[in-house]
């Protein structure tokens, strides 16, 4: 084997490793980009979920303080009330900001506010009613009811558009989760079984490599000792001893 042989061998193992090792390396990291980006979307879909649910309940806690002043006359029932609209809207912004790349959740926080708007000014409505002593109906308060259960519909529908979304973006996160490390092992199996394959093929190289220098080694020294007695001869022949004769056994080194 020649010396540019050997030398394009050992090349060749270390750049078929090194392909092997930047692919693997690139494949794991675009399974761990996905599994953090899946894991990012379900939380977000999460937090919005949270910002619904948020809203729902004061909403609620809102017509619960409505209800018990108009029932009693006490203010102290208004506690839940006062301010509910503002952190209400601020929560729909947030949410909205969030669910920004999804049209069909954006018209909805859009229709959700307006929801808002009225069920916050019919109570508001009622309040002052009942404050400067006029009489809130049975019917005034049965269309209030309408108003909050048209109210909770729609964020039930919401939340069940994002549960759907997080349904399939958990799904998308479990296959990540499965597949990543299977990747990572079977790319460091092949990046390892490839290692092993060139690492044997230069071993053996190196090891026919050191033969064929062992043997040029003796053959140098053979030649030289065959040299020593042909010299040696050639004095004994120059000193006429002409029937000296170079035998096998002289040779045989």
């Amino acid at each position: 084997m020649t010396k540019r042989a050997y030398k394009r061998n050992i090349l060749l193992s270390f750049g078929v490793s090194l392909i092997v090792l930047i692919l693997s390396s690139a494949a794991s990291w675009f399974s761990i980009q996905n599994l953090l980006d899946s894991e990012k979307w379900v939380n977000h879909t999460v937090k919005v979920i949270s910002q619904l649910d948020f809203i729902i309940s004061r909403m609620k806690d809102a017509e619960t303080g409505e209800r018990g002043y108009l029932l009693t006359k006490d203010t102290v029932f208004l506690q839940p009330f006062n301010g509910a609209q503002t952190a209400v809207e601020a929560a729909i912004d947030s949410a909205k900001r969030k669910t920004i790349d999804n049209a069909a959740q954006q018209n909805d926080f859009l229709l959700l506010s307006t929801l808002v708007n009225k069920n916050i000014q019919y109570m508001d409505r009622n309040i002052l009613t009942n404050r400067g002593g006029g009489m809130v109906s049975v019917a005034d308060m049965r269309k209030g009811k309408e108003m909050m259960d048209s109210l909770r519909a729609h964020v039930k529908l919401m939340k069940n558009r994002e549960l759907k979304l997080m349904h399939s973006r958990t799904d998308r996160l479990n296959k990540y989760v499965v597949y990543t490390p299977i990747l990572v092992v079977i790319a460091s199996l092949i990046a390892l079984i490839i290692t092993l394959v060139f690492f044997n093929r230069v071993n053996k190289d190196a090891q026919y490599a050191a033969k064929l220098q062992e043997d040029l080694v003796r053959k140098e020294q053979e030649t030289k000792k065959q040299i020593d007695v042909i010299e040696k001869m050639a004095k004994r022949i120059a000193g006429g001893d002409y029937e000296t004769r170079i035998t096998d056994a002289d040779l045989d080194v």
